[in-house]
């Protein structure tokens, strides 16, 4: 298997096409991902490797890399796992758990260690602390390495990076699914902080190509869901302690600053007091909603009653929230005697006056897979990927050798046993397929939406289930759609399928107001197939707005709720009932038109005093021809300033511009009462 690893902290080779993607990367050639890793699905290697994947960062929309380790198994993998590790480990402390679960069970498994994330090894800052204090110390031993696996010394990170880690799990999770088609069931996986990190990812609703939900499960393992109680726990701690090194408080007050760096190189910190909107954007019992519309089947919550480090009551409350995910719940309560995990006592600020060892579990070492906590974390992955099902509700874990046994550790068997009365058959949703919109329908549309980076995604669209899509007549299905910014161009040319909303598509939910349909066309001029969700929300300019969802099936992975909110910045969508389908419209003295499409939408680039025939075409309510519509055209220029035309349609519902171009960029957008279009935007070129 190839190493594909591009981290210059690192001892493995890159190589020459994700070099070509780092320089690319340096030399901001854009912001589209253009490479993909090298991912080999199936492997007869026991070992794991370390591998690099392209992710846009959601704040900057500049393309980044994130690394991990991945696993694979002997045979084709139908099971993904990702996997996001705790505070103070690396993706090494899942290096030894990612083998097992590929070779001993048949998980495909990658381990995501988060940008933004500094070993300690690599560290300088983190000894400056030390030697800056006063009186100037050393730290401790402790804090340099966190395990030892056999004869290998596991390293130590600092941070708390909750988004750029939830971006990398889900960048990864994308660059597997694509990579390995035969996966079709993926597990997100969490422990400790790092399921701060996957209730981020969860909260951005992420899809799969084909639009469906990107996890089907969630295992949570003794997971912060309250980011802010626990920054006030850590604070108050080392406030007691008069700490101020590199504690949790430090690196959730620098996540919460944005992660920027001042002059003297140290990151911006933010105390809750001065910026709560950062906590509360990280706290999963906060964005619980969020959380629950991501499509996921079933939720697994592990801890232990006796946590030392994350509160057992924080899986108790988001739980509770989470009320509309089928989830089980697992409550750790034995140990055996001698195995490791912070308990309660051992972060008392005081020190204990008698030496006294909990007979129950704490919070894992995450590296320590025979803990408790592990096993059985690790035994519920077992028989989800051997398909022994279990009730959902509510479960007791222990090992069934007696805490007070002399019983060498690893050689117990965990039981989990669900709770009589508290446990039942699970209302889970069906296993994932593809989506098939059916019943039919017709609609047309044309607007913008607004991108993240203050751009504007164009369309415009018109689908009936009663044309015949080898006509070559104007009424034919088709749908254009032009994100300039991202360097995207699409047409649907072909329906295939139109029909009420299946599944999950954004924020556009099932019901009369809303359709989908799908399609095949092109993605910048190669073949692609394609998911389209529109919402009628009436005019709008009025609340709630009308709202767009394209997403790629097949031959790319674009997503326009990966760019831009669903709702439109401008224009209109309109749905049309079977009997509105039916009857015959056309005034002909209307004065506004219902939907107006302008065009030509996908020409950009022209030479300087070419003349362009805008087009506008103009429909009433019943989705027909609108003649003799009052149109007007705004044109924006690059200084601000702005100049209107008039225009009338004709019988066909047409109404032409001719304009000749002489500045060098120019919006235009065209309007009829109450109805806007579409923008377009064009650019002239030097000779």
């Amino acid at each position: 298997m190839k190493t594909t690893s591009l981290c210059s902290t690192r001892t493995t080779i890159p190589t020459l096409r994700n070099l070509t993607a780092v320089l690319a990367l340096l030399l901001g050639a854009g912001t589209a991902v253009a490479w993909e890793p090298e991912i080999d699905c199936q492997d007869n290697y026991s070992g794991a490797m370390e591998i690099d994947i392209p992710v846009v960062d959601t704040k900057s929309g500049l393309p980044d890399i994130a690394h991990g380790l991945y696993a694979a198994p002997e045979a084709a993998p139908t099971h993904l796992v990702v996997i996001g590790h705790g505070a103070g480990h690396t993706i090494e402390s899942w290096r030894r758990h990612a083998e097992m679960l590929a070779n001993d069970y048949g998980y495909l498994v990658v381990a995501m260690e988060y940008r933004d994330m500094i070993r300690r090894a690599d560290n300088e800052k983190f000894f400056e602390v030390y030697e800056n204090m006063d009186p100037p110390s050393e730290p401790k031993p402790e804090q340099l390495h966190h395990d030892w696996d056999g004869d290998k010394q596991l390293p130590k990170a600092d941070g708390w990076p909750v988004r750029k880690g939830g971006e990398d799990l889900n960048a990864a999770a994308r660059a597997f699914l694509k990579a390995c088609p035969g996966v079709q069931t993926t597990v997100l996986t969490g422990i400790s902080m790092g399921v701060s990190m996957t209730g981020w990812a969860l909260a951005q609703k992420p899809k799969r190509r084909d639009g469906t939900a990107l996890y089907d499960y969630w295992l949570a393992i003794e997971g912060v869901h309250n980011l802010t109680e626990s920054y006030f726990e850590d604070r108050a701690v080392n406030e007691k302690r008069s700490e101020d090194g590199f504690t949790h408080t430090r690196f959730i007050e620098e996540e919460a600053g944005g992660g920027e760096l001042a002059e003297d190189e140290s990151r911006k910190r933010v105390a809750f007091e001065d910026d709560s909107d950062p906590y509360y954007e990280r706290t999963n019992i906060l964005q619980y909603e969020r959380i629950q519309e991501a499509g996921l089947r079933r939720v697994f919550y592990v801890h232990a009653t006796y946590d030392g480090l994350v509160p057992y009551w924080q899986s108790r409350a988001m739980a509770d929230r989470m009320s509309r995910v089928p989830r089980e719940f697992y409550t750790v309560t034995l140990r055996l005697q001698g195995e490791d995990g912070t308990v309660l006592e051992d972060h008392a600020i005081e020190e204990q006056p008698i030496d006294f060892e909990s007979p129950l579990a704490g919070h894992a070492k995450e590296s320590n897979g025979e803990h408790v906590v592990m096993r059985a974390s690790f035994d519920r992955l077992a028989d989800l990927i051997y398909n022994v099902d279990r009730q959902c509700g509510e479960y007791l874990s222990y090992d069934m050798v007696n805490p007070d046994s002399t019983e060498t550790l690893g050689t117990s068997q965990v039981v989990s046993t669900p709770i009589p009365g508290l446990t039942h058959d699970c209302a889970e949703v069906p296993p994932r397929g593809r989506p098939t919109p059916t019943g039919g329908g017709k609609a047309k549309g044309s607007g913008w939406l607004p991108a993240s980076d203050n751009k504007k995604i164009n369309f415009s669209f018109k689908v009936d289930s009663d044309n015949n899509s080898d006509s070559d007549s104007d009424s034919d299905n088709k749908l254009s759609l032009r994100d300039k910014q991202a360097g995207v161009k699409i047409k649907i040319k072909d329906v295939t399928a139109i029909g009420g909303i299946t599944g999950t598509c954004g924020s556009i939910e099932a019901g009369p107001q809303s359709i989908e349909f799908h399609g095949t066309g092109t993605y910048n001029d190669d073949p692609a197939a394609f998911r389209v969700c529109v919402e009628d929300n009436g005019k709008s300019k009025k609340e709630p707005r009308d709202r767009f969802v394209l997403s790629c099936l097949e031959g790319c992975s674009y997503s326009t709720s990966g760019r831009a909110i669903d709702q439109l910045g401008g224009g209109n969508i309109k749905i049309y009932r079977s009997a509105e389908a039916g009857e015959s419209g056309g005034s002909e003295s209307a004065e506004e038109a219902d939907i107006i499409f302008l065009g030509p939408l996908l020409d950009d680039e022209v030479l300087p005093g070419s003349i362009i025939n805008l087009e506008v075409s103009a429909v009433d309510g019943h989705g027909q021809p609108l003649a003799n519509a009052l149109v007007n055209f705004r044109f924006e220029y690059a200084d601000r300033t702005s100049q209107s035309f008039a225009a009338t349609t004709n019988v066909s519902g047409v109404g032409v511009l001719p304009v000749q171009l002489t500045v060098h960029s120019v919006n235009v957008v065209a309007t009829s009462g109450a109805s806007s279009s579409n923008w377009i935007a064009f650019s002239t070129f030097a000779y």
